[in-house]
């Protein structure tokens, strides 16, 4: 696989990781006068959208420092997907409880 093409799997496991978080409610919506923004309305639905995708970016942020580090001390080729596998398994790391319950989701009928 490309650099591109594990930058998206980890994107993808992120953004698994903001629908299917079980930790969401207690770290943001307990959380949410916080970091809500006052100009939009307090609506429940307003404030899960949003912290979907604020656990999804904490998940790419956190899982890219890993990458970061190596890159800065190794200081590999250009060309090489080492700091993207990094990323993206870090990023598998930080979603393990979440892909549980995405893989619960998928094989739920009904």
């Amino acid at each position: 696989m490309t650099r591109e093409q594990v930058a998206v799997l980890a994107v993808v496991i992120a953004m698994v990781n903001g629908m299917f978080s079980p930790s969401l409610p207690l770290f943001f919506f307990a959380n949410a006068p916080a970091w809500y923004p006052s100009l939009l309305p307090f609506h429940p639905e307003f404030i899960i959208y949003l912290s979907r995708i604020a656990a999804a970016t904490m998940t790419l942020v956190l899982s890219g420092i890993p990458a970061a580090l190596y890159e800065r001390f190794a200081r590999p080729d250009p060309e090489s997907s080492v700091s993207s596998w990094i990323w993206t398994i870090a990023a598998l790391a930080l979603s393990w409880e979440a892909l549980d319950g995405f893989i619960t989701a998928l094989t739920t009928r009904g």
